[in-house]
């Protein structure tokens, strides 16, 4: 049978739901680029120092086509900047963060309760769809907007197991939206107050004074 209560409490809840990311080595557009030209690179300088030959032609050709590269990897960036870069890895599940515990959804379901935590640090590192900073570092040829993926969760339970998650992080998702759970987080004493003031944005000083005093 339908459970409406259920359906209510979720509805109503302040519940965090996110999407957790395993990060694998892919081969980005970045990378075979580099790797073709530190390739290049290394064959040149083999050539020169360890054969001592002296084919000036092909060095010339062969800086050529590193150039020819480099060129067009930064055509590719700078047309793509208004994109949000490929994920270079796998979504293998989700983390539901509550009031009374933390539920990650993998493979098999893991149930936390929080008074079974000692510490939690959320640590927002990318929002998808923002810019990304690395989109104007040299050598780095990937879209300009973040995919949002490196960010983290890290648990310190009171046993003394740690426990790491990365996850993506949306707009939508705002902890903002969901003060009322990172405010109890704190009261409690198992979130730290500049990680709190961090992830709520909490830029003006009465709000920073304003939730310090809500542990007091």
């Amino acid at each position: 049978m339908f459970n409406f209560k259920e359906l209510f409490k979720f509805l109503n809840s302040d519940l965090i739901t996110l999407r957790l990311f395993k990060p694998k080595f892919t081969f980005s557009r970045t990378r075979k680029i580099n790797y073709i030209c530190l390739l290049l690179i290394s064959c040149i300088w083999f050539d020169v120092f360890v054969l001592e030959s002296k084919h000036s032609y092909m060095y010339f050709i062969l800086f050529l086509v590193c150039a020819a590269l480099t060129i067009i990897g930064s055509l590719f960036r700078l047309n793509n900047l208004k994109e949000i870069k490929q994920p270079q890895g796998n979504f293998i599940g989700q983390i539901s963060l509550d009031f009374e515990e933390i539920i990650v959804r993998t493979s098999v379901k893991e149930q936390i309760k929080i008074r079974d935590i000692k510490n939690i640090d959320i640590n927002i590192r990318s929002i998808k769809g923002q810019y990304d900073g690395y989109s104007t570092s040299k050598f780095y040829y990937e879209n300009g907007l973040s995919n949002g993926t490196e960010n983290f969760i890290i648990m310190v339970l009171n046993n003394g197991i740690i426990k790491k998650y990365q996850f993506e992080y949306i707009p939508e998702i705002s902890f903002l939206l969901n003060q009322k759970l990172i405010e109890h987080y704190y009261k409690i004493g198992i979130m730290d107050y500049l990680n709190c003031v961090d992830i709520l944005g909490l830029d003006k000083r009465e709000d920073w004074e304003k939730f310090k005093k809500l542990r007091t």
